[in-house]
């Protein structure tokens, strides 16, 4: 009579077998599936082509959710290129470029740029583009001040930090000349439309923003007198910046207006729908310390709203608009479906 062990030797070789013509019968079946069961995980690193190894390893997840390798590096780089190379040709066909001795005529200070002399660097802030968390970053950045969560509720500290920063910094013309032709530069832009509608969104819904709904209000009055600083509509808004609110706040100001376009050359231009890779990619090339990232959740909804709110108008206010806020879309290649 045979013992067991022998029937186990045979039922496991006929497994084998029978696991080895499944391979061979069915293209759908790939070994990497099934070897590991026989042989274990460490088979399946050592039979991977070297090629998908090197793969493997130049592609690290970072703690941002995003995919990182060399590739995706120098597409970067050339994206970036392009960017640059739309605005320079956009301001070659503008024949009224201010020179930085114009511009610092007018505004001695630069008061958009946030400059780190440490790193050399300069960032042109813009609001309503992430401004703030840029600042954020920025404060940890240039060590200012180190953020905790609960600081993170309310940011109207971090607005007067850098105001009051820029005041005191007593800027000399001499230097800001030097830093800005040697410093690296960079700024972020986003959708004109979602722009201005985010701005409506924060500073004329929300009721606490009385600074800026009293300007709107008094324009609107003229049109509708029954108006009230909680009845501001979006069309109302779009009528105020039409008919000259846009030149009034820096909020819905044009950025040729806002970031001295033209005349300083920036370095990097990043853009609201792909910001965590630029600004990652931008803390990269100033010198930030690795353990600083820009944060890597946008909750904006403005987006998703846009058309909804667009519908709102007529299609002559439309038109305006987009003819007011013309360069924004040209200079960073921006569009809109108008049908």
């Amino acid at each position: 009579m045979f013992g067991w062990k022998p029937l186990v030797k045979i039922f496991v070789c006929i497994l084998i077998l029978l696991i080895t013509a499944m391979l061979y019968m069915s293209p759908h079946l790939n070994a990497y599936h099934i070897q590991p069961f026989l042989w274990g995980e460490s088979w399946v690193l050592a039979r991977q082509p070297q090629d998908d190894v090197l793969s493997l390893h130049r592609q690290s997840i970072t703690s941002l959710g995003e995919v990182k390798g060399e590739d995706s590096t120098s597409s970067w780089e050339a994206l970036q290129k392009e960017r640059r190379a739309v605005v320079q040709e956009e301001c070659g066909r503008i024949s009224t470029n201010s020179s930085l001795f114009q511009v610092l005529q007018k505004d001695p200070t630069l008061k958009r740029l946030l400059i780190d002399d440490t790193h050399q660097a300069i960032y042109c802030f813009v609001p309503k583009v992430a401004s703030t968390t840029w600042k954020v970053v920025w404060a940890e950045l240039t060590g200012r001040v180190s953020i905790s969560k609960k600081q993170h509720e309310t940011f109207s500290w971090l607005h007067s930090l850098f105001n009051n920063d820029i005041r005191k910094e007593n800027r000399q013309k001499s230097d800001l000349k030097h830093k800005v032709s040697s410093y690296t530069k960079f700024l972020v832009v986003r959708h004109p439309f979602e722009r201005l509608l985010s701005a409506y969104r924060d500073k004329i819904l929300v009721p606490d923003n009385k600074s800026f709904q009293k300007g709107v209000l008094s324009f609107v009055k003229r049109h509708r007198s029954n108006a009230t600083i909680n009845d501001i509509q979006w069309s109302d808004f779009v009528t105020y910046l039409i008919e000259g609110g846009y030149r009034l706040n820096i909020h819905w100001m044009p950025y040729p207006k806002l970031t001295y376009l033209c005349t300083i050359d920036y370095d990097f231009i990043a853009k609201y729908e792909t910001l965590v890779q630029d600004s990652n990619e931008i803390l990269r090339r100033i010198g930030a310390p690795e353990s600083l990232h820009f944060p890597g959740s946008q909750s904006s909804n403005t987006k998703s709203l846009l058309d909804s709110y667009m519908k709102m108008l007529t299609k002559e206010q439309i038109k305006r608009l987009y003819t007011i806020y013309k360069t924004d879309f040209t200079f960073f290649q921006y569009t809109y479906n108008f049908e």
